[in-house]
């Protein structure tokens, strides 16, 4: 399985963007919760360089079996800032979806498909590696099976 993960991160795209908007840090709840019904069928892993919280142990402890979305939800509300920590989210056994906290400071949400996912999980992003960052739709998600930046991803 591992050989499957890495071929699915190398094809994968993604957007990075800072963390801290101003005074407000975007918290891994925050980007579940963004990704809306793409992010809620997954089963999570995650994995930290730093615990920085008792619910980071309960994490790292159910991460062989991996996490549905609610739970991980459950365990990184209200607030939870992380220090250098990736979220891998799976689909059956396919890895669709990687979150990756850099040091408090930035955000790089990765997807296998160039569908919504990517785009409606980050506010003010920019593709990896890319040009300046697109405009975030003041609605909130875009209709389904549409993508406000598609050309982005």
């Amino acid at each position: 399985m591992a050989r499957d993960t890495a071929e699915a991160e190398a094809g994968m795209k993604g957007i990075r963007f800072p963390a801290w908007h101003g005074k407000h840090y975007v918290t891994l709840a925050e980007l579940l919760v963004r990704l809306g019904s793409f992010g809620l069928d997954l089963t999570w892993r995650v994995e930290f360089d730093e615990i920085v919280d008792p619910r980071c142990v309960e994490m790292e402890r159910r991460a062989d079996a991996g996490m549905d979305t609610l739970t991980l939800l459950s365990l990184t509300t209200p607030f939870l800032q992380l220090i250098d920590a990736e979220a891998r989210g799976f689909a059956e056994d396919q890895l669709v979806l990687v979150l990756t906290e850099f040091d408090s400071s930035s955000w790089d949400v990765r997807a296998v498909d160039a569908d919504c996912s990517v785009d409606e999980a980050a506010p003010r992003a920019r593709r990896v590696g890319a040009g300046p960052a697109p405009s975030w739709p003041a609605a909130g998600r875009t209709p389904a099976g549409t993508c406000a930046h598609s050309d982005e991803i």
